[in-house]
């Protein structure tokens, strides 16, 4: 029994003690592109996204998480938008790992903490 998860293993729960240390932001958004980036998601779960989305919007760590770069050149310079005078630095969260198909999660970052779940897309697709 997995208990729903589909993994093989039990579902990763939170503890009633740690709820408001890991509390759900009430700012925080979705992308245009996230919903439908989600629904025609292939090659990795539906829980596994919804997981690795709840740990960056809690504020958890994600292992390997780190700034989309322009450019595959190891020193490009983050990307970045600014709007209404806030800036955000777009971020990805691996999903998979070791391979260039391997999905991540993109996501902005604003300066403030606020989150924009952007969408889910492949390694080497470099598009927020």
């Amino acid at each position: 029994a997995d208990g729903g998860s589909g993994t093989g293993r039990a579902p990763e729960q939170t503890r009633p003690e740690d709820k408001a240390r890991w509390a759900l932001p009430v700012d925080y958004a979705l992308g245009p592109d996230f919903c439908r980036s989600v629904d025609e998601l292939e090659g990795v779960s539906r829980e596994r996204v919804l997981l690795v989305a709840m740990w960056i919007l809690v504020g958890r760590p994600v292992t390997d998480d780190h700034p989309l770069r322009s450019s595959k050149a190891g020193g490009a310079p983050a990307v970045t938008r600014v709007e209404d005078g806030v800036e955000w630095v777009c971020r990805r969260a691996p999903l998979q790992q070791s391979s260039p198909s391997a999905r991540r999660l993109s996501y902005w970052r604003s300066f403030s903490g606020q989150i924009e779940l952007s969408r889910v897309t492949l390694h080497d697709d470099l598009t927020p």
